[in-house]
C-alpha cells in the first residue's frame, strides 16, 4: 500500500474538507464555530498552503488537525486506523488487504540463519519504533517494552519440510514477541500480532505455552524487594502475618496491550498468559502479602464482565475498576465493540491530560465486594455493615430494582443471571446473602468468615425492603426481535429466526434478556404440567416448502408428516372435504375407512379439482403466514394488521356453530409470548373504560376470544394502527407506543359486517373449514382427538413439542421471507361477510325480487331501476322501511357478491359519473346493472346450513 495514501484521501475529499464537514457541518472558513457546548465559539477552519484543511480548537489543546486526525480523534482511533478506515470508505485500497503480514517462501539452502530446536528463527529490530508504540497504545514506551521483554519483530521464519516460510512485519502490520523463560531455563516466545483480523493468528506460541505463567510478577517481586530490602521475596505462606510495608496497589490487566498501557501510566501490573487462565488462591495470597490493594480491570464485553464478576465474588477483597459503558458504543478497526483498557486510553489519547486524569479516576474509584468493615476493639475486632459495598456486591450478584412493568411509578426487585431475569422480593436477597456467607465459611473457614460476622449480618436491618430500595436500577433489554429477526428463549438455548434460517444463538454473547416466566419451557410446565427434556429440543429440518410456481401462484409441499400441529392446520384448511366424501359415495365402508386413514392429513385429496386443491393449499399457506406474523413481534407500520380468525362455512349470521379448531390456533401463541386474552362475547365490550387493563410493554399478544356478531372492528382502528392508550384500574393512564404494543387477533364464529377497505386493510383474515365440528342431532361431531388419538398440547410428548417449536419457528421464517399480505382465499370469506352485511331481511326480499334472474343461465344480465327497486323493498319489508339509498346499494353489493353477480362493472359506466342511466318514458332514470357469472346449479354453496348429512 502506498505511503502516500493520505495524499490520495485529501485529493478526493477537497483537501479533507468533505471529511471535516461530516464531523463538523457547522464549520465555515473565516468564522469561528463550536465543536462542543461552550459560550463562545473557539474552533477555526483554515486551508493551508499545501491545500489541506485543518481545524484548530483553541478551547481544547490548540493543535491544528487535518481531516484524518479529526477522524481519529472523533472516532477514538489511532491515526493509522483512521487513515485505513477512510481509505476503505473512499474505495482507495483497490481490494488490497491492509492488515496483513508479508509472506515470503524460500528454499532452505538460500537462508543463512539457524533455526532453534522448534524450527523457528526470529530477527528483531533494535528498537520499537514510534509507529509500533502507537499501535501498542498511548502509554506504551520503549522502557515499558524492555521491562516486560517485548521485542519488535522484523520477521520470523518457520522451517517446513522442503522450504522456509518467512512472515515479515509491515508499517501497517507490526509483529511483536514476548521472550521469556520457563522455570527450568527454556526459552519460550509469545508472538503477538495485534492487527490480525483473524483471531487465531493474533497470538502464536513457540517453545510451549505455560498457562500458569504470570506476566509482570517478576517485576513486582523486584519492586517489593526494593521496598523491603531485608525481606525475602514472595516466599511467605498464605497464613503468615501480613507485612507492614507493602506496595500501594497491583493492577490485574486483561491483556497484553492493556497491561503495557497500565504500566506506562505508572502502575504495577500483572496479566495472565491466556483467556482460560485464572487467578488462583496461591497467587491471590501472594499478591495480598505484598500489596495494600489489588485492582482488576476487566474487559466490558459479556465474557469480560462475567470473568470480572466471578473474580470479584470469589475474592471479596479484590477491587474492580469497571470501564465506562459508553466505551462499548464505539467500534474498533475490526468492527467490534470497544471493550478494554487500551480502547479507553485511545478514546482519550488526543487530550493527554484528560487521559491521565480519567485513568487515575478509574483506578481510584475501584470497588470491592467485601460488604463489611473490620474495626479493632479492646476485645479484638468488630464488624460494621458497609452499605456502599453491599449494594455493589448485590448488583454484581444480579440484584437490582427496575420499573414495575404494570406501573411505571412503582418498582420491583429483580435478579439477573446471564440473560435470565427473575422477579423476586427482598427476602430472596436476604436469603442469598446468608447462604453466600455460609458457603464462604464452609470453604474458607471460621478464621476468614467468622460467626461474629454472620451474626452482624443476621442482626442488621440492611437487608430490609426499605433499605434495598437503594439497590442500583437496571433496564434489561427485553427486545427479542427487530425488523429482520426473532428470538425464541428456552432454558438452555436460544433460537434466532431470520428469513435465511434458524440457528442456535451463543448464550454467552447474547445481549437480550428474558423473564424466566416467559421461557417457553417454563410456560409449558406451568400450563400443561409438562417438564421438557432439554436434550430433545433441537432445530429440525424444514417441515414444508412454500414457493411460487411458474405462473406466479403460491404453492406448498409438505416435507414432514409427523407434526401434529401442521397436520391439524392441514385439516382445518380442507374446505372441500365434503367433495372428497362425495367421491367415495359408491365405495364400500372398508374402502372409505382405508381412504380416510391413508389421507387423514392430505391437503390434496382424491376427487378434488386442481382449483379446489389449490384453494385448500392457499388456506394452509395463509394460516402458516398468520402464525409467522404473530410469532414475529416486530410491529411494522406498513403491516399494522390484526389477525381475524373466522369460519369458512357459509351459515346465516345468527347461527354460531364453532368447533372448527380456531381456539387451538388462536391460543397457541401464548406458549411463546406474554399474552392477554379477553372474552369478547359481551355486546358492550367496548363500553369498558378499562378494556386494556393489565396490558404492559411486555405484552406481546392480545386476543379478543370468541367475539360476538356485534363486535365492531372499527372500534379498534387506532388500536391496531397506532399507539395503545391504557387506562388501568387504580392507576394512572399511560400510552404504549405502537412499536411496543402487542399484536392483536380476533377469534369469532361470525363474519364481518363491515367489509369496507378501511377495515379490510387492517385485518389479516384466516378462514377455518368445518372439518372439525360439533355433533348436531343425528350428525356425529369430529374433533382433533378423532384424528390424533390424543389431545393437542396436553397429550404431547417431548417429540411432538419439538415438532411444534420447529413449526412455529419455520412459520416465522416464512413470514420474514415475503413482503406480500397473504389473506385467506376470498371465495367463502367474502360470501360469509356479504351474508352478514346484507342481513336475512334484505336477502329474502332480493331473492324474491330477482327470482327470475337467479334462475337464468350463465352470463345473463339485467338492468333494474333504482327507485322502483327501493320502493318495492320498502313496501315489502317493514324493517327496511327507513333504509337510505346508500345503505341499499351496500346491501345490494353484498347480495351480488354472495350470488356471484357483478354489479355495475366499469365498462358499463359512462364518463366521470359513476352511475348508469337509461331512458324510460322520455326520462333519464338511474339503473343498476347486474351480470350473472355462475348459474345456480354450478355453485357449491349450501343454502344456509353448514353440514351435509354425513355419517362419520
Amino acid at each position: 500500500m502506498s505511503d502516500k495514501l493520505w495524499e490520495k484521501i485529501f485529493d478526493v475529499t477537497n483537501g479533507g474538507l468533505d471529511i471535516i464537514l461530516n464531523y463538523y457541518p457547522q464549520a465555515k472558513e473565516g468564522r469561528n464555530f463550536k465543536v462542543r457546548e461552550e459560550r463562545t465559539p473557539s474552533a477555526s477552519l483554515k486551508k493551508g498552503v499545501d491545500g489541506v484543511y485543518r481545524v484548530t480548537d483553541f478551547g481544547d489543546d490548540s493543535i491544528a488537525r487535518n481531516a484524518i486526525e479529526i477522524a481519529a480523534k472523533e472516532e477514538g482511533r489511532t491515526f493509522r486506523d483512521a487513515l485505513v478506515d477512510l481509505a476503505k470508505k473512499l474505495n482507495l485500497l483497490e481490494g488490497k488487504p491492509v492488515y496483513q503480514a508479508e509472506f515470503k517462501t524460500k528454499r532452505i539452502t538460500d537462508v543463512e540463519y539457524e533455526f532453534d530446536e522448534n524450527g523457528y528463527y526470529f530477527e528483531y529490530n533494535t528498537e520499537v519504533s514510534e509507529n509500533e508504540l502507537d499501535v501498542l497504545g498511548p502509554f506504551a514506551s520503549s522502557e515499558v517494552c524492555k521491562r516486560y521483554r517485548l521485542f519488535s519483530v522484523k520477521f520470523y521464519a518457520r522451517k517446513r519440510e522442503n522450504d522456509v516460510m518467512e512472515i515479515h512485519s509491515t508499517d501497517y502490520y507490526p509483529i511483536f514477541a514476548f521472550v521469556n523463560k520457563t522455570k527450568d531455563g527454556k526459552e519460550w516466545i509469545k508472538v503477538f500480532q495485534p492487527k490480525s483480523e483473524e483471531k487465531e493468528w493474533r497470538f502464536r506460541y513457540v517453545g510451549g505455552r505455560p498457562n500458569n505463567f504470570i506476566f509482570g510478577l517478576d517485576y513486582i517481586e523486584k519492586k517489593f524487594r526494593e521496598l523491603n530490602a531485608d525481606d525475602d521475596s514472595l516466599d511467605a505462606e498464605p497464613d503468615d502475618e501480613p507485612r507492614e510495608t507493602k506496595l500501594e496497589r497491583i493492577i490485574i490487566a486483561s491483556g497484553d496491550r492493556d497491561a503495557l498501557n497500565l504500566a506506562g501510566s505508572g502502575e504495577l501490573v500483572i496479566w495472565l498468559n491466556s483467556e482460560s487462565a485464572k487467578i488462583d488462591t496461591i497467587l491471590f495470597s501472594k499478591l495480598k502479602a505484598v500489596a495494600k490493594k489489588i485492582i482488576n480491570v476487566p474487559d466490558i464485553d459479556k465474557t469480560g464482565r462475567k470473568q470480572g464478576v466471578d473474580l470479584a465474588m470469589e475474592y471479596l477483597e479484590i477491587h474492580t475498576a469497571w470501564l465506562p459503558n459508553y466505551l462499548s458504543k464505539s467500534r474498533d478497526f475490526r468492527g467490534n465493540s470497544k471493550k478494554d483498557f487500551l480502547d479507553f486510553c485511545i478514546m482519550h489519547r488526543h487530550n493527554p491530560f484528560k487521559m491521565k486524569n480519567e485513568v487515575r479516576l478509574l483506578l481510584d474509584n475501584a470497588k470491592t465486594c467485601q460488604f463489611w468493615d473490620i474495626r479493632p476493639t479492646k476485645n479484638g475486632i468488630s464488624y460494621e455493615f458497609n452499605n456502599v459495598n453491599a449494594y455493589y456486591f448485590l448488583s454484581l450478584a444480579g440484584f437490582h430494582r427496575m420499573e414495575a412493568p404494570e406501573n411505571k411509578n412503582d418498582y420491583i426487585f429483580v435478579r439477573s443471571e446471564n440473560h435470565l431475569i427473575y422477579r423476586i422480593n427482598y427476602l430472596n436477597v436476604k436469603d442469598f446473602v446468608n447462604s453466600f456467607l455460609e458457603e464462604k465459611q464452609r470453604n474458607l473457614g471460621e478464621r476468614v468468615i467468622s460467626n461474629s460476622l454472620r451474626n452482624m449480618v443476621y442482626n442488621s436491618n440492611k437487608m430490609s425492603e426499605n433499605s434495598l430500595v437503594n439497590l442500583p436500577t437496571v433496564q434489561p433489554d427485553f427486545k427479542d426481535f427487530d425488523e429482520n429477526w426473532q428470538l425464541l428463549f428456552f432454558k438452555n438455548q436460544v433460537w434466532r429466526i431470520t428469513k435465511n434460517g434458524i440457528v442456535n444463538e451463543n448464550i454467552d454473547k447474547l445481549s437480550q434478556n428474558v423473564w424466566t416466566h416467559d421461557l417457553i419451557d417454563e410456560k409449558i410446565e406451568a400450563t400443561y404440567n409438562k417438564t421438557l427434556d432439554d436434550r430433545k429440543i433441537f432445530i429440525d429440518e424444514p417441515y414444508f416448502q412454500i414457493f411460487k410456481d411458474k405462473e406466479g401462484n403460491w404453492d406448498i409441499t409438505i416435507l414432514k408428516k409427523d407434526c401434529d400441529f401442521l397436520n391439524y392446520l392441514i385439516n382445518v384448511s380442507r374446505v372441500h372435504w365434503k367433495k372428497e366424501e362425495a367421491a367415495l359415495s359408491l365405495e364400500s365402508e372398508a374402502a372409505k375407512i382405508e381412504y380416510w386413514q391413508k389421507n387423514k392429513f392430505n391437503i390434496a385429496g382424491t376427487g378434488l379439482t386442481e382449483d379446489e386443491i389449490h384453494e385448500q393449499k392457499l388456506h394452509l399457506i395463509n394460516k402458516i403466514f398468520i402464525y409467522g406474523y404473530l410469532m414475529h413481534r416486530y410491529k411494522d407500520p406498513s403491516k399494522p394488521w390484526a389477525a381475524y380468525l373466522m369460519d369458512n362455512e357459509l351459515v346465516m349470521d345468527d347461527e354460531s356453530h364453532g368447533g372448527t379448531g380456531k381456539s387451538l390456533f388462536s391460543n397457541s401463541p401464548r406458549i411463546f409470548m406474554d399474552t392477554k386474552v379477553l372474552a369478547s362475547r359481551n355486546e358492550k365490550l367496548f363500553d369498558n373504560q378499562f378494556l386494556f387493563d393489565g396490558v404492559t410493554r411486555h405484552t406481546d399478544y392480545f386476543l379478543f376470544d370468541d367475539a360476538s356478531k356485534y363486535f365492531k372492528v372499527d372500534n379498534l382502528y387506532t388500536t391496531i394502527t397506532g399507539d395503545l392508550n391504557i387506562n388501568p384500574k387504580n392507576n394512572q393512564p399511560y400510552i404504549i407506543p405502537f412499536s411496543e404494543s402487542p399484536k392483536f387477533a380476533i377469534s369469532t364464529n361470525y363474519s364481518l359486517r363491515n367489509t369496507e377497505p378501511s377495515t379490510m386493510r387492517r385485518l389479516l383474515v384466516g378462514a377455518f373449514s368445518n372439518w372439525y365440528h360439533h355433533a348436531d342431532g343425528s350428525k356425529k361431531g369430529r374433533g382433533p382427538m378423532d384424528d390424533f388419538g390424543r389431545k393437542l398440547f396436553d397429550g404431547w410428548d417431548d417429540e411432538q413439542w419439538n415438532y411444534f417449536f420447529n413449526f412455529a419457528a419455520q412459520s416465522c421464517k416464512f413470514f420474514l421471507s415475503t413482503d406480500e399480505k397473504l389473506s385467506a382465499p376470498d371465495s367463502n370469506v367474502q360470501k360469509r361477510n356479504a351474508l352478514a352485511a346484507m342481513g336475512p331481511a334484505f336477502q329474502a326480499w332480493a331473492d324474491k325480487y330477482l327470482t327470475d334472474f337467479l334462475n337464468t343461465s350463465l352470463e345473463e344480465e339485467i338492468y333494474i331501476e333504482k327507485e322502483s327497486a327501493i320502493e318495492d323493498m320498502k313496501g315489502s319489508v317493514r324493517i327496511l322501511n327507513g333504509i337510505t339509498p346508500n345503505a341499499f346499494y351496500k346491501k345490494l353489493t353484498s347480495w351480488c357478491i354472495y350470488n356471484d353477480v357483478i354489479l355495475d362493472p366499469q365498462e358499463k359506466l359512462t364518463g366521470k359519473d359513476p352511475r348508469i342511466f337509461k331512458w324510460v318514458d322520455g326520462k333519464s332514470v338511474q339503473h343498476y346493472y347486474l351480470l350473472k357469472t355462475k348459474s345456480s346449479e354450478d355453485t357449491d354453496n349450501p343454502p344456509t346450513n353448514s353440514l351435509d348429512d354425513l355419517n362419520f
